[in-house]
């Protein structure tokens, strides 16, 4: 990054041409790549709400492979939305599930930060903006679990650098060439970030005159990807309508409402209780303020253009889109992590002594790693208590139910408990009250759609619906309960506990004619 020399200080002297050299960003990389890999280090179950679902397409896909005659599913070998679960296969041939799928959340992050380090380096910035950037990865699809949204971001930044940055006056064979190939891999990844990539390209091209020839061969080169999506979405349209998801767009918090701040903090992080996400967010804006106001009239001549209107046009996105849409939600708040990396590494970094804000970056990225790391092992002990013994009690190629009656986490925001119980499926097969297979975008889906469920509908999100004749479709209950409510489980529904310490507890299903509401409110 070149820096005038308007107020008498040579670039040297600031300490800006260090920065530069590659021991410099490989010490920064590393002390990066180690404090987000901490929390890991603490837990066996990652706070990531739907990796258990994810995890278990996995299974059902080997279930499925290995079927000696026909099986319940279909195979996708290729479509959007399926990158994801190659990686996790590769894993899983390797080490145990389990495992496979904390591996998985690991090899995401680093590879954020990784992404984020490179484009900063290719774009000359410091790598110091890098490291403070990477305080957003531990973002809100990062605990919600939307593992094939998250392995995008790289593919993103690859696509920025190959694509958008490299192309020339006259566009060439092997320019268009790149565009096919990443296109098709950014909708194996995930069909949004496809769109993102085209509409940035798009975008570029236009602001920046790049002449009519280049915008059409630009268009032309996306248009195989544009027609397998095409041929894609209306099929994932018409199945989700069938088994009765809501499709529709949805403005929970209109546009305005978004500017207030505890939405921001949870748009940008959304992952932790408490003041921590706060704090960081708070020294992210003093960071953009100082940048601004120290750099004065010569910060517009110093921001990287191209990515500061990547970051405009996310942001307006974040403030615009549905907050639910085709039944994905965090449609629009999803990318405001995104439009938080690109918009800090397109700002000039503060004229300010260079051990100050390279302290402060170090500071904030250990601070919120160290918080993390907490708060993952406390969930861990104290809210996930019981969990590992009751899996290892349930039987082979079963039916679970799956209740969870605490919904909300003392550490973790969100729902992080609805989807724990398909870890039964992961380890043991069997079938679930519900599964991502049902969405009809994983690898496998079920060979035949009914828009009618055998037993009532969401009882992953609403445990208090269930039917005593639900639970009698199953073969052992896995419940989330608190002390007092498992002390008159037994008494409410025709269930004999397996386990009988922790949160998470095992019931073994026994038949009885008992119909109504297992637990009204």
């Amino acid at each position: 990054m070149t820096i005038p020399e308007s107020d008498g200080e040579s670039e040297k002297n600031r300490g800006m041409m260090d920065e530069q050299r590659p021991s410099v960003w490989f010490l920064f990389l590393s002390v990066t790549l180690a404090l987000l890999a901490l929390p890991f280090l603490f837990v066996t179950y990652v706070p990531s709400t739907d990796l258990p679902q994810h995890l278990s397409q996995i299974k059902l896909f080997l279930s499925a492979v290995s079927a000696q005659t026909d099986s319940p599913y279909t195979i996708h070998y290729f479509g959007a939305n399926l990158l994801i679960y190659w990686v996790m296969l590769v894993f899983w041939s390797i080490i145990p599930p389990v495992l496979a799928g904390k591996v998985t959340m690991v090899v995401l992050a680093l590879s954020w930060a990784l992404a984020i380090f490179i484009l900063a380096r290719k774009e000359g910035r410091s790598p110091i903006a890098a490291m403070l950037s990477s305080v957003v990865i531990f973002n809100s699809s990062f605990y919600w679990g939307f593992v094939n949204y998250l392995i995008g971001f790289p593919l993103f930044v690859l696509w920025y650098l190959i694509v958008v940055k490299q192309h020339k006056e006259h566009v060439t064979s092997a320019h268009v060439a790149a565009i096919m190939v990443l296109s098709l891999f950014l909708f194996f990844a995930h069909s949004l970030w496809l769109v993102l990539a085209a509409s940035v390209l798009v975008v570029l091209d236009l602001i920046k005159r790049a002449g009519w020839k280049n915008v059409i061969a630009h268009i032309g080169a996306l248009i195989p990807a544009m027609i397998v999506a095409g041929l894609w979405y209306p099929k994932l349209a018409a199945t989700r309508t069938t088994m009765g998801f809501d499709t529709s767009p949805h403005w929970f918090v209109l546009p305005y409402e978004r500017l207030h701040p505890q939405w921001i903090v949870n748009a940008v992080f959304g992952g932790l209780q408490g003041p921590s996400e706060w704090i960081i967010l708070a020294s992210i804006v003093l960071w953009i303020v100082v940048s601004i106001a120290s750099n004065k009239k010569e910060f517009w001549a110093l921001v990287n253009k191209d990515l500061f209107i990547i970051g405009i046009f996310l942001i307006i996105g974040v403030f615009g889109l549905p907050d639910k849409f085709m039944n994905t939600i965090s449609f629009a708040s999803r990318w405001f992590p995104v439009a938080m990396i690109v918009l800090l590494l397109s700002l000039p970094i503060p004229r300010i002594p260079q051990v100050v804000y390279g302290a402060a970056a170090f500071f904030l990225l250990f601070l919120f790693t160290v918080t993390t790391a907490f708060a993952w092992s406390r969930f861990e002990q104290n809210e996930l208590s019981g969990l590992s013994e009751a899996l290892e009690q349930v039987p082979e190629n079963v039916r679970v139910l799956g209740l969870d009656y605490v919904k909300k986490s003392q550490y973790i925001d969100g729902r992080p408990f609805i989807q724990t119980f398909s870890y039964a499926q992961v380890l043991h097969g069997g079938t679930l009250n519900f599964s991502f297979a049902e969405h009809n975008s994983g690898i496998v889906v079920p060979n035949s759609i009914s828009s009618v469920p055998q037993w009532t509908p969401g009882l992953e999100w609403v445990p208090e619906y269930v039917l005593q004749e639900d639970i009698q479709k199953f073969d052992v209950v896995l419940i989330n309960a608190p002390e007092d409510l498992h002390a008159m489980m037994p008494s409410l529904a025709p269930l004999t506990p397996i386990t009988i310490d922790g949160r998470w507890r095992l019931y073994q299903v026994q038949k009885s004619g008992r119909k109504g509401f297992v637990i009204t409110f």
